[in-house]
């Protein structure tokens, strides 16, 4: 297991990486995309970054939805969007 260290200013942070996170990294090195492990780290959290901006839009865009009184229930929405992650990080494991 590699251990990175993210300088995170002003303070410096160690992950560690399972064996199939290192050897994504690695190949994603060996592919040429990426000239070292910090730029596959930093597209790896721009990503998740992303989704959570994503995320954050729906959940907002059902809550304004809900108060337009658009006929959304906003817990069942939030349910099955919390549902959809949960699969999708399962399915991920696998």
């Amino acid at each position: 297991m590699q251990n990175y260290t993210l300088c995170i200013y002003p303070e410096a942070m160690t992950i560690e990486l399972t064996q199939e996170q290192e050897e994504f990294v690695q190949q994603q090195l060996a592919s040429g995309r990426f000239a070292s492990e910090a730029e596959v780290i930093n597209e790896i959290f721009s990503l998740w970054q992303e989704r959570e901006r994503n995320v954050a839009e729906v959940r907002s865009l059902l809550r304004e939805a809900q108060t337009r009184n658009a006929g959304v229930d906003l817990e069942k929405a939030e349910s099955v969007i919390e549902d959809a992650i949960r699969d999708y990080r399962r399915n991920r494991q696998h």
